[in-house]
């Protein structure tokens, strides 16, 4: 099953801050946006509802990335800035 408290979440961001190159230095704070064209390291995150405020937490928390969360009051500033090349990870849910 499915256990709840191992980490899941923040391996998760981890593997993403590895896989986009991130470092926590510097440069990843003063990230020029929108995202050159040949910059293509840009992630969906799909998660349950019952967990997105989690999620949203948790990027904020542990990582340095430029995040839209794409739902309800937030999915049309979301989707905006997905199409404008403004930020690194679009959260969302199945849901």
């Amino acid at each position: 099953g499915d256990e709840m408290g191992l980490g899941k979440t923040v391996q998760t961001i981890a593997f993403l801050g590895a896989v986009l190159g991130k470092t926590a230095a510097e440069e990843d704070r003063q990230r020029r946006f929108p995202l050159p064209e040949d910059d293509h390291r840009e992630v969906l995150v799909v998660v349950p509802m019952s967990t997105l405020g989690n999620w949203k937490r948790e990027f904020r928390t542990w990582g340095c990335f430029r995040l839209a969360v794409c739902h309800g009051a937030e999915k049309e500033a979301a989707l905006r800035a997905l199409a404008s090349r403004e930020c690194e990870v679009v959260l969302t849910t199945y849901e």
